[in-house]
């Protein structure tokens, strides 16, 4: 959402961001404003693709989990094992009710033996009312951390040369703590753009000096800052699905991004491309588990998720003949349409945007398995910002990604 600067709370980094943003609009994400686009989408998403782009993640909500039963506690509410992984790492995991439905997706990160932070949507009542009689305290930490989001192919030259004390490779969903400007922080080594990068997990007193030396440092690589609206079209690009954008969490808490979903669209792992991130090979329980295995016993999988390219001509020959030509995917599309074959209504589509890197436009579709194959051309409902459709479009349906995909 677009918002007017007016009331809001500031992250680390915000006293250098403001500065490299000339006009006064800005992104609303929970109680914060982050920049949407400090120069243009094209020059940003370039350097994502190209060079390194620097952009401030901090209200990305994170919660810590801590005491003796954390590790068994964060294992029941995580579809993919924790079990083996170690200190100092981190992986990426849904979490779902007893109904297999996605309540939150996000990074699971080790700290230490007896704690550890989960950073995606805001969980906090669905994670503290399965606490029943394990020795865990779950805590709200979004305002302990800024995320310094460094993404590219020349991240990892440019955060070599801006830690203090020289640098060892990091291995993917790797951390480490190390110093950046005589700050301590940790690295994670992941991100949202299916590009080689960073997250630099900085405390909030330290958060502009991090930010101005990891800048420095990364104009000898042509690094830029880049907005939210960049990071958005990357993650599509890149097929990562979104909580808000592409499905409604199935848990009690409430979101923090203003939601275009009018109808309770759940999700579960298999209808959302996550089958990878299900650990059905672990003995111990997770919530969830039973009705999701109940649905792969008995082949009840009839949603799964694609790619949809629009027909460029159709979308632009629409674009031009609307009277909100402005406000058709001006920014990525929180939101679903529907998706027809025929006539008849196969699925729905989500995230959709103009995609610079493919020169197109792009969606998620989340279709009827017997109604689909990859290269069937569909008809797609094409939206303004609002979600008034405002035309039906041919789109091709693919596999995801719809780019190289080359963090791992």
């Amino acid at each position: 959402m677009i918002i007017h600067q007016s009331a809001f709370r500031a992250t680390p980094f915000h006293n250098e961001t403001s500065q490299s943003v000339t006009g006064a609009i800005w992104y609303n994400w929970g109680d914060y404003v982050v920049p949407d686009v400090y120069t243009s989408l094209s020059k940003e998403l370039r350097a994502i693709r190209q060079s390194a782009a620097v952009c401030d993640m901090s209200p990305l909500p994170k919660f810590r989990i801590i005491g003796s039963d954390a590790l068994e506690f964060v294992n029941l509410l995580t579809t993919k094992s924790i079990l083996n992984l170690d200190v100092g790492r981190c992986l990426y995991t849904p979490w779902c009710d007893d109904d297999g439905f996605i309540v939150g997706d996000g990074l699971v990160l080790r700290l230490s033996a007896e704690e550890y932070i989960i950073s995606g949507e805001n969980s906090l009542l669905w994670f503290r009312s399965q606490i029943k009689n394990l020795k865990v305290e779950v805590s709200d930490c979004t305002d302990d951390f800024g995320i310094l989001a460094l993404q590219g192919p020349k991240s990892t030259q440019i955060i070599e040369s801006a830690v203090d004390d020289g640098w060892e490779p990091l291995s993917f969903s790797q951390l480490r703590h190390c110093k950046i400007a005589g700050i301590s922080v940790f690295v994670l080594r992941q991100g949202f753009t299916g590009e080689m990068g960073y997250e630099i997990w900085t405390p909030v007193a330290g958060g502009c000096e991090v930010w101005r030396t990891v800048m420095q440092k990364g104009l000898y690589y042509d690094a830029i800052p880049a907005g939210e609206y960049a990071i958005d079209v990357a993650r599509v690009e890149a097929g990562l699905i979104l909580v808000s954008a592409d499905y409604h969490g199935a848990g009690p808490d409430t979101r923090t991004a203003r939601n275009l979903l009018r109808e309770k669209h759940f999700l579960n792992p298999f209808e959302a491309g996550l089958q990878q991130h299900v650990s059905f090979q672990d003995p111990s329980d997770f919530l969830g588990r039973n009705a999701l295995q109940h649905k792969l016993d008995c082949n009840d999988i009839t949603i799964s998720f694609y790619g949809l390219r629009l027909d460029r001509d159709a979308v632009d020959m629409a674009t031009r003949n609307s009277d909100c030509r402005g406000d058709i995917l001006s920014r990525v599309y929180w939101g679903s349409t529907s998706v027809f074959s025929a006539g008849s209504k196969i699925g729905r589509a989500s995230s959709i945007c103009a995609s610079p890197s493919t020169n197109g436009y792009i969606a998620f579709g989340f279709l009827e398995n017997a109604m689909v194959t990859i290269g069937q051309t569909v008809s797609v409902e094409l939206p303004n910002l609002d979600g008034r459709i405002v035309s039906e479009v041919p789109a091709k349906i693919t596999d995801t990604p719809f780019v190289n995909v080359r963090r791992s």
